[in-house]
């Protein structure tokens, strides 16, 4: 077993339980499961974030960055820094681990996101042992945009929050539990295709007026408060939409109780995804999946959604979009033995693929690998 540190630099107040308390986002409730998962394997865990609250939390020890020097790091085996490839951050913590110990970059950005803009210097890549990336398709972005060899970039996965992987019983009947007429979600953050999902949800309720949408976004898994969210306008917007119920951002746990009785994850995506834990997790509560094919989303979602192709003109795509979403759900409509078979089959390969004690396992396969490879 290994001694396994993460450092996460952003300054948002959490800790490994804080997905199941309150909303947060997608790389930093990926950081807090993993953490737990390589925990239960046995391995020793800390966390090093903005926690105000440090302490033991299901066998990871949370630490408090404010409070955290970097001889923290001394002796460790891997030290796993989210999302921040800063140079004097990479050497320090070569300098406290020493020759052996593994010093990891673990990326969930695009290329043209600000917080990856260092990457463009050859010393940062040089400073990093291997960067981990979430798709296939990141890492030929990052070959591309960064020079950065295919060798030094090792793909491992996102999966599903845990309050997702267990939401049906062995044998259960996932779509009695969507009866009823027929609800969609996005639970997205609002810049990645809200926007046109309300241009395109009139659309769809001319044809399907008994549809319904429901809304779980917000900056608030950021930790920006109400009163500075960019997007209010959107919401008020949604909130007045007929046939939309606008919840706004909840913890894990709730947000698997909405998408175990709805029908449909609809996401015009508009935001080139590296992985999409949203997307993945609603297929996993049952949903089908009309999603636009953007990104790595073809790669991610497994063969298990219908894509849409995108267009620049956010009226010509919320056109199209609802278009396939209604074939969609008159397909469903049109043979329910034949949906009830595809969901309970995408329930169970996603509980069998996309977990994270899978995605732990293979952390922890590679990473030893990784250290008898310069012992």
């Amino acid at each position: 077993m290994a001694r396994i540190v993460f450092l996460d630099r952003i300054p948002w107040d959490y800790r490994v339980d804080t997905p199941g308390l309150r909303p947060l986002g997608g790389s930093q409730s990926a950081l807090c499961y993993l953490a737990q998962a390589l925990a239960e394997l046995g391995h020793e865990v800390e966390t090093v974030t903005h926690t105000s609250q440090p302490g033991r939390i299901d066998g990871v020890l949370c630490r408090s960055a404010p409070k955290t020097g970097f001889e923290v790091f001394h002796q460790a085996d891997a030290v796993v820094v989210l999302n921040d490839p800063d140079l004097a951050v990479a050497r320090a913590i070569r300098a406290a681990v020493g020759p052996k110990g593994l010093v990891l970059l673990w990326t969930q950005h695009d290329t043209d996101q600000p917080a990856m803009a260092p990457f463009a210097d050859p010393d940062v890549r040089a400073a990093w042992d291997k960067v981990v990336l979430v798709s296939e398709w990141q890492r030929q972005a990052y070959g591309r945009s960064f020079g950065l060899a295919l060798e030094k970039g090792v793909v491992l996965a996102n999966a599903v929050a845990p309050a997702f992987a267990r939401i049906f019983a062995e044998g259960e009947d996932v779509l009695a539990a969507k009866s009823g007429p027929p609800v969609l979600a996005y639970t997205s953050t609002p810049f990645r295709g809200l926007d046109v999902l309300l241009q395109a949800f009139p659309l769809i309720r001319r044809r399907r007026p008994e549809a319904r949408l429901l809304v779980h976004s917000s900056l608030g898994v950021y930790q920006v408060a109400r009163s500075d969210d960019a997007y209010l306008g959107l919401y008020e917007r949604a909130a007045a939409m007929p046939g939309v119920d606008y919840a706004g951002s909840v913890p894990q746990p709730a947000l698997a109780a909405a998408l175990r009785r709805t029908l449909c994850f609809a996401y015009p995506s508009t935001f080139p995804e590296t992985f999409c834990i949203s997307a993945l997790e609603a297929m996993a509560a049952g949903c089908l999946a009309v999603l636009g094919d953007l990104g790595a989303l073809s790669e991610t979602t497994l063969g298990l959604a219908e894509l849409v192709e995108p267009d620049p003109d956010p009226e010509v795509y919320a056109e199209r979009f609802a278009d396939r979403l209604v074939q969609v759900l008159e397909s469903a409509d049109a043979d329910p033995k034949a949906l009830a078979r595809r969901l309970e089959g995408q329930v169970r390969h996603l509980s069998e693929r996309a977990t994270w004690p899978k995605r732990a396992a293979e952390w922890s396969r590679w990473i030893a690998a990784e250290r008898a490879a310069r012992a």
